[in-house]
């Protein structure tokens, strides 16, 4: 409702697509993607959004148990589709 109210354009010229399902599944059907940023904790990495991720791609999730502090973990895919992963700071 927010984006129609809004601009109702974004969504009825699809530059905008909203898409309800379980994030941590990603979206296979829109796969790879350049960057995917997860605005809520995940107990794990979740392997799906890795697996979707583009080579020259980065991922931001943070990472941990809910209610104390997580780690917030980028991960970066080279070119041969490996993945490199830090945690650049705690979060709450």
């Amino acid at each position: 409702d927010n984006v129609n109210r809004d601009d109702a354009k974004l969504i009825s010229t699809g530059i905008v697509e909203l898409i309800c399902g379980d994030g941590r599944q990603g979206s296979p059907k829109h796969a790879p993607f350049d960057a995917i940023h997860v605005g809520a904790a995940a107990p794990r990495l979740p392997p799906a959004l890795t697996e979707q991720l583009a080579p020259g791609g980065r991922l931001v999730c943070p990472v941990g148990p809910k209610g104390v502090l997580q780690d917030l973990v980028v991960v970066d895919k080279d070119a041969s589709g490996r993945c490199h992963s830090r945690t650049i700071q705690q979060v709450i």
